[in-house]
């Protein structure tokens, strides 16, 4: 795949993030657990958005809920409406109400 070193500092990760294709970026994501904040931080919300849409359902939820309020705040700023609502899909009506 690719030789990407998640311990290296956010500045020597962000170009090698940058230069790859959303969807290679979200496949690096579903692949390194323990670095998906990391990768997040890292690429910024603006750029995440474009690989958060390309994740499975279950790990854009649990990525999601792992968030804080300001940066679920953040995510759903930079989504397209159609992505906000394929999201909020999969919440039950009590969290979706929590959410908006």
């Amino acid at each position: 795949m690719y030789n990407i070193d998640f311990n290296v500092s956010v500045q020597k990760l962000k170009p090698q993030l940058h230069k790859l294709h959303p969807s290679d970026v979200a496949e690096l994501f579903e692949d390194n657990e323990s670095f998906r904040d990391k990768i997040y931080v890292t690429m910024g919300v603006k750029a995440f958005k474009n690989v958060f849409v390309l994740l499975e359902e279950s790990l854009q939820v649990t990525f999601f809920n792992s968030l804080t309020k300001e940066q679920q705040k953040s995510l759903l700023v930079f989504l397209d409406t159609e992505d906000i609502k394929t999201l909020l899909d999969a919440f039950d009506l009590v969290k979706q109400l929590y959410i908006i």
